[in-house]
Order: C-alpha cells, then sequence, then structure tokens
C-alpha cells in the first residue's frame, strides 16, 4: 500500500510537470561535479518538518512565490503544489523511508524530477532548464540537497532492494 501511494506521489509530480532543472547537462544549479554527491545526513542543518504548511511557510519567507497551496492525494500521500504559480510542490513523509521510496520510484520513471531533499521532506520545482526564482534562497533556507535521477539516495532509511 505505501509503494502504491509513494507510485501516486511520482506520477502526480511528473503529471505537473517537474522535470529537471539547472544546466543543459541536467545539473542543478550551483552544483559542482563531485567523485561523490553529499548526502542529507552530512548537512545537519536540514531539518524535518512536521506539516505541509511549515515546509510552504519556510519557502515562501525565503522569498519564492508560495502564498498557498494546492492539496493533492490524501494521508501519506497527500502533497501541495505552491500557488500562485505552482512552481514548487512539496512532500512531507512520516519517515525518511518513504521520502527514499518517492525518490527510488521517480529514479527509474520516464521524466525524472529534480528536488531539494530534506531528512523527510522534498520539495519538487517545476522549471524544464531554468530554476524558479528564489530558487537559490530557498535552498540555502531549507538546507536541502540538490537531487536529481542518478545521484545516490541517502542511506539513512533506504529500503532493501
Amino acid at each position: 500500500m505505501r509503494q502504491l501511494a509513494a507510485l501516486g506521489v511520482v506520477l502526480v509530480l511528473l503529471s505537473a510537470g517537474c522535470a529537471a532543472i539547472g544546466t543543459p547537462d541536467g545539473d542543478a544549479p550551483g552544483q559542482e561535479e563531485t567523485a561523490e554527491s553529499p548526502t542529507v545526513s552530512e548537512t545537519p542543518e536540514a531539518r524535518e518538518y512536521d506539516s505541509l504548511e511549515e515546509l510552504r511557510q519556510m519557502i515562501a519567507d525565503a522569498g519564492a512565490e508560495c502564498d498557498s497551496l494546492q492539496l493533492y492525494g490524501e494521508g501519506d500521500a497527500e502533497y501541495g503544489v505552491c500557488l500562485p504559480n505552482g512552481g514548487w510542490s512539496v512532500h512531507v513523509f512520516p519517515s525518511m523511508l518513504e521520502r527514499n521510496e518517492v525518490l527510488e520510484l521517480n529514479a527509474s520513471s520516464l521524466e525524472p524530477g529534480t528536488f531539494l531533499v530534506g531528512p523527510n521532506w522534498l520539495v519538487g520545482v517545476d522549471h524544464v532548464s531554468e530554476p524558479p526564482t528564489g530558487y537559490d534562497e530557498v535552498q540555502a533556507t531549507l538546507r536541502g540537497i540538490p537531487w536529481k535521477a542518478g545521484d545516490p539516495i541517502p542511506m539513512e532509511g533506504t529500503p532493501a532492494s
């Protein structure tokens, strides 16, 4: 049931247009090519959020357009898309395990998205070639790790293959 809910989140995120952002080769803005990408556990500043609204408020406080959320799904599969422009999608998970399941499903999808990743949350961006206004500020405020398909999924809580 949990995998079905996670798959639903991925499908809805993809249908909302959360495609890779950044440079033409798909790198997230400001992300340097390194032998190993950082993981959430290496950034203790990244914190957990208890609700979609709390995460939305942090995005808005960073200066991004996110006055309110259009909610989709229900229960653990509930997520929101920022209004008025729909440029950000937010999801808070009960644990890192559920978050990682969504990242794994996203990585194997036909149109994987790019996310900022936190301990129990994901923030997806809805722009194909350019980051939305305020991307750097949101990343700095949330301390999320830029993630795209092909990057390692943070090890803590990763489900066994």
